[in-house]
């Protein structure tokens, strides 16, 4: 007797419940406070993929002049109601750069936005950001690891998968640290992360890793 295949049980699909790095945060990530209170630049900050906008809430109460976008309405209207003194902004990252001048802002923030791109993507991603990076500027990087639990049990060897039609890629420390230095942005900091946290109430305790980076703008002149 052949089974019949379930819906969604398609190459690439999982259909396993949302992991905890797909699940909506309570506050700004603790790494990211702390990067920011030794930041001394406090001019313009961009915020790629800021989801609901708490790290730009924070940011912005800090004194950063923040900018902030995200392809979702839902989480775009919900920023807004949060704070309405930053520049939250619906579109895309690639349409976004297009029209930013160049060494724009002094820090760039992208907490896990990175893992939502596919490899074809990333170089063309990351040297967009150097541009609109001013020289010495900093971008922050939040990024899911091969090491991550739940890529290790689902997608050990391809190291990307997709949960709900979400793309999500993990990353090797030496495939990150590579394409960054191939767009103008050198790797200051580089720390590994684990931390455990629930998708609900009586779901099991799930382990993220993933890195924190810290990646200066080198380029003088483009």
């Amino acid at each position: 007797m052949v089974k019949k295949k379930k819906k969604g049980d398609k190459k690439g699909l999982l259909k396993y419940s949302a992991p905890n790095f797909l699940i909506c945060k309570s506050g700004p990530e603790p790494e990211f406070i702390s990067f920011l209170s030794e930041v001394k630049n406090r001019g313009k900050l961009l915020d790629v993929g800021c989801g609901i906008g708490l790290e730009s809430d924070y940011a912005q109460k800090l004194g950063f002049e923040v900018v902030a976008i995200d392809n979702n309405y839902s989480c775009i209207k919900k920023a807004k109601e949060i704070n309405h003194r930053v520049d939250f902004k619906q579109m895309d990252i690639f349409n976004f750069v297009k029209k930013v001048p160049k060494n724009e802002f002094s820090v760039v923030l992208d907490s896990k936005f990175s893992n939502r791109l596919t490899l074809g993507h990333l170089k063309r991603y990351y040297k967009n950001i150097a541009k609109a990076l001013q020289h010495n500027g900093l971008m922050y990087l939040q990024v899911l690891s091969t090491e991550d639990t739940y890529c290790k049990k689902h997608c050990p060897k391809r190291k990307w998968t997709k949960i709900k039609d979400v793309y999500i890629r993990f990353f090797s420390k030496k495939e990150l640290i590579k394409l960054l230095r191939l767009t103008g942005l050198k790797v200051e900091q580089f720390k590994i992360v684990k931390q455990k946290s629930t998708t609900g109430e009586n779901e099991e305790r799930q382990e993220e890793t993933y890195y924190v980076i810290i990646a200066k703008q080198t380029i003088k002149k483009w």
